[in-house]
């Protein structure tokens, strides 16, 4: 199994006292929390 690195970042976004919570696409090739929800982020080049 090769190892991956790579760097990532979260954000809460916040409107009108609501939090913005995703639930991760199974479309997703290196989702490791399919079906799962969390707050929106993503990877960045470093």
């Amino acid at each position: 199994m090769e190892t991956k690195l790579f760097v990532a970042t979260k954000a809460f976004i916040v409107h009108q006292g609501k939090v913005l919570i995703l639930k991760e696409s199974p479309k997703y090739q290196d989702g490791a929390n399919i079906g799962k929800y969390d707050v929106a982020g993503g990877r960045i080049k470093p």
